[in-house]
């Protein structure tokens, strides 16, 4: 048979990629040189401490270096653990890297906690992505024979690489996983995977190759795929699941915010014909294919004017930092806008509730990373742009990570960023992640050009306006 069949038979049928990820969202990865059993990781690696570490959720994979040919791999002086959340939400992702001396020593872990949104502290934060290649030839192999020069030019492209034991799809090979968002993709060659990874670095995910986000289940990962490339949607985290439920007839319905909009996706689910083996040497199946219909924009997120939103502001890695509640004003192009009068009540952190001495109004942006402030009759300050993550709606909530960044535009019309020492020492002491740095810094410089743009470039006076003549 040939030694690539089942992947070839897979590109010959034009089977569907969208959909076909590993359903997970924790992720243990253990440093063994191999060689690997066909099942790895099993007992056979990893002895007991296999068992301890199977639990629901948690996927476990044995990692190596890159194996160059006829360049011998460097004996190890410890193992590398890596750790990692792959969630939905970008600022509850992380890597966590722990070097040990023997795996049993792991037996202490708790497997659980890669599946919490809050970094344990166990070890060196990784801040960049981490590929994870499926070369596990004795699985499959398709894997090694596509796998191998794919993991091979990742690491000569200078990003760090991991090949790896199986990570689900075969006949998609060669496949990778790449932490810490969880990403499933197939179908890569040399070239297609240093370009995606470039891409990555700077905040894109081209559609075309991707199986799914693991964290979701697969009919929502084919949502997903279906939604980017019906829109051209290619920013990284431009596309965010938020949930799913059973519709009629056995189909499932996606939920989706795309640039601050509610879609939703109807997914039908069925067999796909003909049979064809999903591994070399395996009996022929049918596996899934993910029918994704009605793909429906409905409303801006957000609640309805008159109603009462609480903004909830937090620090990294989840610390409350200010919390206060608004009137819904409207919703323009930019965002949804909500009135703060004057005594409207703040509280920060754990600090007493005050009453806030200025009326203001508050843009939440359909996509920016930002939340705007503008002042009614503040003594120095007109504007005032809060960077952090995207905010995101929950019901009548708003939330967002706020990443010390700020920048204002005064009355004198100087603009400027303010607390960037406070920046540096929490990008140090709390290891912000660098998609968090990076974003953070990208957003201080747009919105520094934004305010330089105009007396009112967000469009707030008349909002405020609203505000004061209903005071």
């Amino acid at each position: 048979m040939d030694r690539e069949h089942c992947a070839l038979l897979s590109r010959e049928l034009g089977e569907q990629l969208g959909g076909t990820g590993p359903v997970v969202g924790g992720w243990v990865a253990l440093e063994h040189p191999g060689p690997w059993s066909p099942k790895a990781p099993t007992d056979v690696e990893l002895g007991p401490l296999a068992a301890h570490l199977d639990v629901a959720g948690v996927r476990v994979q044995l990692i190596r270096p890159v194996h160059h040919q006829h360049v011998p791999l460097p004996q190890p002086t410890g193992h590398t653990v890596l750790l990692a959340h792959a969630g939905v939400d970008p600022s509850e992702r992380w890597v966590e890297r722990v070097v040990v001396d023997d795996l049993a020593g792991l037996a202490d872990l708790d497997p659980t906690t890669v599946l919490r949104p809050t970094r344990p502290g166990l070890g060196e934060v990784v801040d960049h992505d981490v590929w994870l290649v499926c070369v596990h030839a004795r699985r499959d192999a398709c894997c090694a024979v596509h796998g191998r020069p794919v993991a091979a030019a990742l690491d000569a492209a200078g990003i760090e690489v991991w090949e790896t034991t199986h990570t689900g799809g075969h006949r998609f090979a060669a496949t990778a996983v790449v932490l810490p968002d969880g990403l499933s993709l197939g179908r890569l060659d040399t070239v297609d995977a240093v370009g995606t990874a470039t891409d990555l670095a700077h905040g894109v995910l081209p559609p075309g190759l991707l199986r799914g986000r693991c964290a979701v289940p697969r009919p929502v990962q084919a949502a997903e795929a279906a939604l980017r490339t019906e829109l051209g949607a290619t920013a990284r985290h431009g596309v965010l699941p938020v949930g799913h439920h059973a519709g009629d007839g056995g189909t499932t319905v996606a939920l989706l915010d795309v640039a601050g909009a509610r879609w939703t996706a109807t997914v039908t689910t069925s067999p796909a014909a003909p049979a064809r083996p999903v591994s070399d040497g395996a009996a022929p199946t049918e596996p899934d294919h993910h029918d994704v219909t009605d793909l429906r924009r409905d409303v801006v997120v957000g609640p309805p004017v008159g109603s009462t939103v609480v903004v909830d502001e937090s620090k990294y890695p989840g610390k409350q930092h200010w919390r206060f509640a608004g009137t819904v004003l409207g919703t323009d192009e930019r965002g949804t806008w909500l009135g703060m009068p004057r005594g409207t009540v703040a509280q920060r952190g754990d600090e007493p509730p005050r009453q806030l001495a200025t009326s203001f109004v508050v843009l939440v942006p359909h996509e920016d990373p930002w939340v705007v402030e503008h002042y009614a009759d503040h003594d120095e300050v007109v504007t005032y742009v809060n960077i952090g993550t995207r905010p995101r709606w929950e019901g009548d909530r708003v939330t967002q990570v706020d990443l010390d960044l700020d920048v204002v535009r005064t009355h004198d019309g100087d603009v400027r960023v303010l607390d960037r020492d406070e920046f540096a020492t929490h990008r140090r002491t709390l290891g912000y992640p660098q998609r968090l740095v990076d974003l953070a810094e990208t957003a201080a410089t747009r919105a520094v050009a934004v305010l330089e743009s105009g007396e009112d470039p967000f469009g707030a006076a008349r909002w405020l306006a609203r505000l004061t003549d209903g005071a």
